[in-house]
């Protein structure tokens, strides 16, 4: 696992496979990591990329994946087309050549030097890049639970983009709806789950197109995962006792860090029957977190903000830690892990 190279290494299905082997293969390799956070997140980042048509054609070309060229290294015979026969039809009588002499153009006594117009520069068109291009609210037992997730949008042509944003399943909500992005620049939008979602059967909802993107001329959409679980009977504990619903957080990938540094939200429940206190600390120079000192009160939940420093420079590279945060207190012991992608280096 840790030596996969790509989506495709990292599920054991070849370039050409169909959705249904990928999502096969998913399944079976989430039976077998499921008590390992870290691999199985990325079992269902790789999952969700290569199901979606539209993600997997820009995951193959970012990655320089060409399907075609792969079959050929594998032996596979590419179907080729029926070559009609290029030999030219033999005529019964050939015919000589007519020569016509060309008379030489007179010569000029004076040239003229020719006039070059300058033709305007067509305007590049104005597209807008998108991350990511799936959002997965994880696996929770009450759609209250699930966090709000973040999009970037960012204008990549000369120009400035604007466009509108709405949502294709009634459970969902987006804001801002109506967005303008200045040439270079980046927008955030926040999706979250509203009250609609508690009609929902427990299960996975897979929504490929569950966010439409219009303007300038363009359409992207934006898929969503969600699954609810069957709720657990919970048993209230004698003393103070957190528990922690997600222990694994990713804080996404970073391409520009002028732009605002990537966070992320965890909550603890104090299911015990008194009040629970400790400190929340990072063992990673580049992490912060608030707050640092906690008081969760019986029966209450806290939700604790984890964020990357903006005054960092990190190299290039994913970052999977472990044990980047640890929760301490009244004789526990909770470790967090992050995970960080950075694509460059802070200007």
């Amino acid at each position: 696992m840790t030596s996969a190279k790509t989506y495709y290494d990292l599920l054991g299905v070849s370039y050409d496979a169909s959705t249904e082997e990928i999502h096969k293969a998913y399944v079976r390799l989430r039976e077998e990591y499921k008590d390992d956070p870290g691999k199985l997140h990325l079992l269902k980042v790789a999952s969700l990329t290569l199901e979606n048509s539209r993600s997997r054609k820009d995951y193959d070309r970012r990655n320089k994946i060409d399907q075609r060229r792969w079959r050929e290294g594998q032996g596979i015979q590419q179907p080729s087309p029926t070559e009609p026969d290029a030999s030219p039809p033999r005529s019964s009588r050939l015919k000589r050549p007519v020569v016509t002499e060309v008379p030489e153009p007179p010569q000029l006594s004076r040239l003229k030097k020719p006039v070059v117009t300058e033709v305007p520069e067509a305007p590049s068109p104005v597209e807008v890049g998108i991350k990511p291009v799936v959002i997965d609210f994880w696996e929770v037992e009450d759609w209250e639970a699930a966090l709000p997730q973040k999009v970037w949008l960012r204008s990549e042509g000369k120009g400035d983009w604007s466009g509108k944003v709405h949502c294709t399943v009634p459970w969902l909500e987006v804001e801002p709806s109506i967005v303008k992005c200045a040439a270079g620049k980046e927008v955030t939008l926040e999706v979250r789950l509203n009250a609609k979602a508690a009609h929902l059967p427990i299960g996975t909802h897979d929504k490929p197109e569950a966010l439409l993107i219009e303007g300038e001329g363009k359409k992207e959409s934006i898929g969503v995962r969600l699954t609810l679980r069957k709720p657990q009977v919970r048993v209230t504990m004698e003393g103070p006792h957190i528990e922690i619903p997600s222990k694994f957080v990713d804080l996404g990938r970073v391409e520009d860090w002028q732009r605002p540094v990537p966070s992320q939200s965890i909550r603890l429940q104090n299911i015990g029957n008194q009040d629970w206190r400790g400190t929340a600390t990072c063992k990673l120079h580049w992490l912060e977190i608030k707050p640092s000192a906690i008081t969760c009160p019986t029966g209450k939940e806290l939700t604790l903000e984890i964020r990357c420093k903006s005054d960092v420079d990190l190299a290039g590279g994913t970052y999977n830690e472990p044990e980047a945060l640890l929760i301490e207190g009244e004789g526990q012991r909770e470790s967090i892990w992050v995970r960080l992608s950075v694509g460059g280096k802070k200007a």
